[in-house]
């Protein structure tokens, strides 16, 4: 199994979320240091200017960066992978916009991942403030595999920030009914 590490990213700081709630306590004031260790960084943006970092991150580190947090145009997506990030975040918009999505998978392939965030079974989008009722998980995990996409970023928000682990049970479950 690959564990990417993640981390929160607010006006250039590095933060904590737990459980959907910011955490005022700034842990950086500077780009992550270089994370030893493993292969990839997920770093997620939760600021309005939140793509000024990514040139930043992605020059400061040796891993591949996986990058996102309101990208919702096909541009920020190519603008980011310019800046030298490897890996695109997509969330809400792959949700809400079928035709985005699968323009950004055959513009980009495998260089964008889709995230879906989860709490009590519910998914839930732009920034965990609304519940996508209309969207079930795995039938969208099956239709991301029809598309092509062979991977999915899970977030668990009851989980999410707390340091006890990731939710096993429902990653299994994902994996179980997006194969039916």
């Amino acid at each position: 199994m690959l564990i990417i590490p993640a981390i929160d990213i607010k006006d250039g700081n590095v933060v904590r979320f737990t459980q959907g709630r910011l955490n005022k306590k700034i842990y950086s004031r500077s780009p992550p240091p270089n994370c030893m260790g493993t292969f990839w960084l997920l770093a997620i943006s939760l600021t309005i200017s939140k793509f000024l970092g990514a040139p930043l991150i992605a020059s400061s580190q040796k891993v591949p960066i996986q990058f996102g947090g309101g990208v919702r145009k096909i541009e920020t997506v190519r603008k980011l992978l310019d800046y030298g990030i490897s890996r695109v975040i997509i969330g809400t918009k792959a949700i809400e916009d079928k035709f985005f999505l699968k323009r950004a998978f055959r513009e980009f392939k495998q260089k964008v991942i889709v995230s879906v965030d989860v709490n009590n079974s519910q998914l839930l989008i732009r920034g965990w403030r609304v519940s996508s009722r209309d969207t079930d998980i795995s039938a969208f995990a099956r239709a991301l595999k029809e598309i092509g996409f062979k991977q999915l970023i899970y977030t668990d928000i009851s989980k999410d920030g707390t340091l006890k682990g990731p939710n096993i049970r429902g990653v299994k479950k994902l994996l179980k009914e997006s194969e039916e």
